[in-house]
């Protein structure tokens, strides 16, 4: 619901007509709709982001390997549209905002760290692992201008040039690109 209509469109009778549940169901679970609200920031943050790297970190291939991984387990699981929901109602919600950023921090990390598992320099990995994340988040936050397949081949071709960064390390590269 989130995902397709955005924040606005959670609302309690909707959500309980859709759920096939009455109010008072809701209110057992639920003490308020804020209540409700912030266990779908937690929900989001341990069943979406931590999932996946929960399985990025149990996979045994090389670290590129895994970066491929974390962008096609993403893709199997359908974050897209749940997290650019979440992400246009952090603009708006302080707990939304934190719970993004924190999410945002755990991912770059593991692709950071992975980076730098493949000899890229730290100063290097950290550009290079916020070019891949934010790649990611446009191609998803763009999906009305490419089609599924299409926007696989943009993210293979991200890739690609990543690797070919890896290969040919430039030592010139720097940022202090925080988030």
């Amino acid at each position: 619901m989130l995902g397709a209509q955005g924040i606005e469109g959670v609302r309690l009778g909707t959500l309980c007509s859709q759920l096939g549940i009455t109010t008072g169901s809701f209110y057992h679970h639920f003490s308020s709709r804020t209540d409700f609200l912030q266990g779908l920031i937690d929900y989001w943050s341990e069943s979406q982001v931590d999932a996946v790297i929960a399985l990025v970190e149990q996979d045994e291939g090389s670290p590129l390997e895994r970066v491929r991984k974390l962008e096609n387990f993403a893709v199997q699981l359908g974050i897209g549209p749940q997290d650019q929901a979440m992400r246009t109602w952090a603009k708006h919600h302080e707990p939304a905002q934190a719970a993004v950023r924190k999410a945002d921090r755990k991912i770059l990390a593991l692709i950071d760290r992975l980076l730098r598992e493949l000899g890229v320099p730290n100063q290097q990995a950290s550009l290079l692992s916020r070019v891949l994340f934010f790649s990611a988040i446009g191609s998803y936050a763009a999906e009305h201008l490419l089609s599924p397949h299409r926007r696989g081949e943009v993210s293979r071709a991200v890739l690609g040039l990543a690797t070919s960064c890896i290969e040919g390390m430039e030592p010139s590269i720097t940022s202090d690109i925080t988030i």
